[in-house]
C-alpha cells in the first residue's frame, strides 16, 4: 500500500510541477509577476526532473549506483516548487468576486 501510495504522490506531483513551469513560462513572457530566481526554478522545472529521470534510468541500467538520491532528490525538490509557490502566491490579491 506504502508502495502504490507513495509512487502515485510522486508521479502526479511531478505532472503537477510540469504542468505548472509550463503555465509559468507562458504567463511570464506577457507580464514578470513573480521573482526572477522563481521564475527560474519554474521554467527548468522539465529540465530538473529530466536530470533525475536520467539518473534513475542510469541506475536501473546498473551504470551507477547511488542508493535513493532520485527518490530523496525529488522529495526535497517537489517540497521547495511547492513552497515556492506559497512565496509567489501569498501577498497576491485574489478574489472571485468582490462586494
Amino acid at each position: 500500500v506504502h508502495t502504490i501510495g507513495a509512487t502515485s504522490f510522486f508521479v502526479f506531483s511531478l505532472y503537477m510541477v510540469v504542468v505548472a513551469s509550463k503555465i509559468y513560462r507562458e504567463l511570464y513572457v506577457q507580464k514578470p509577476f513573480v521573482s526572477y530566481w522563481s521564475y527560474q526554478l519554474k521554467k527548468y522545472s522539465n529540465e530538473i526532473v529530466g536530470v533525475f529521470l536520467l539518473i534513475q534510468l542510469l541506475m536501473i541500467i546498473k551504470v551507477i549506483d547511488w542508493g535513493s538520491i532520485v527518490e530523496w532528490g525529488l522529495a526535497f525538490y517537489i517540497m521547495f516548487f511547492f513552497l515556492s509557490l506559497y512565496w509567489d502566491f501569498k501577498d497576491i490579491d485574489i478574489m472571485m468576486i468582490r462586494k
